[in-house]
């Protein structure tokens, strides 16, 4: 299945803003009858998108939307 990840337009330019309003990044993951397959899938993207976008203090800079 297809997925697209979409940036804020100053994130993609590689410039964080000092203070933040939310996720930078919204990735959204349609799902079905898919429950045991949901934590498997985050516990493999989240490092990947820690690595990419780390937190800024305690706010995250991503997030996941399952979408049943």
């Amino acid at each position: 299945m297809p997925m697209s990840i979409f940036f804020a337009p100053d994130q993609a330019a590689g410039v964080r803003a000092e203070t933040s309003t939310g996720p930078v990044l919204t990735i959204i993951v349609p799902v079905k009858d898919e429950e045991e397959a949901i934590g498997p899938f985050v516990a493999e993207v989240a490092p990947l998108l820690d690595g990419l976008l780390p937190a800024v203090g305690d706010e995250p800079t991503w997030e996941i939307l399952f979408i049943d």
